[in-house]
């Protein structure tokens, strides 16, 4: 699912939302993957982390889209659930790099501004792209999977 998210806002970045169907519909099938297996120990987990439908319903959203300012505001929606899945669950240990949730104060400013995930290292807004590329005010690095919180 984060290697389908990041192609997403990779694109979103370069200011396209040209490609973003197929990976949108990959993250929603992830999804629907996902939540048909009940984690050991936590029977309850899915019930009690109701971002996990905000992703798909989202996702699917996105695959959609017909223009980029809709696509950015899908893409938002899904970032926000995304980034409270991954605090609560951790980077799966497929992803082998460092994941940061990185916050645009400028994105629904009036809102609190918005968040995203994307690999540690350079910062790409997809919120504005070529605009305003390395907007963000706080990088936080995402836990890895069975790491404490």
């Amino acid at each position: 699912m984060l290697t389908n998210y990041f192609a997403i806002g990779d694109l979103l970045a370069k200011d396209t939302i040209f490609g973003v169907d197929q990976p949108a519909k990959e993250v929603a099938a992830a999804v629907d993957r996902m939540i048909s297996f009940e984690l050991p120990g936590e029977p309850d987990f899915w019930r009690q982390h109701d971002e996990a439908a905000t992703i798909g319903g989202k996702a699917q959203e996105l695959s959609q889209a017909k223009n980029i300012k809709s696509a950015r505001l899908a893409f938002a929606d899904l970032s926000v659930a995304l980034a409270k899945l991954v605090r609560a669950t951790g980077v799966p240990a497929d992803i082998n790099f460092p994941v940061e949730e990185m916050h645009c104060p400028m994105f629904r400013g009036r809102q609190g501004g918005s968040v995203w995930l994307q690999r540690a290292g350079d910062v790409r807004n997809p919120f504005f792209g070529s605009v305003m590329l390395q907007c963000f005010d706080e990088r936080t690095a995402m836990p890895a999977t069975g790491a404490a919180p």
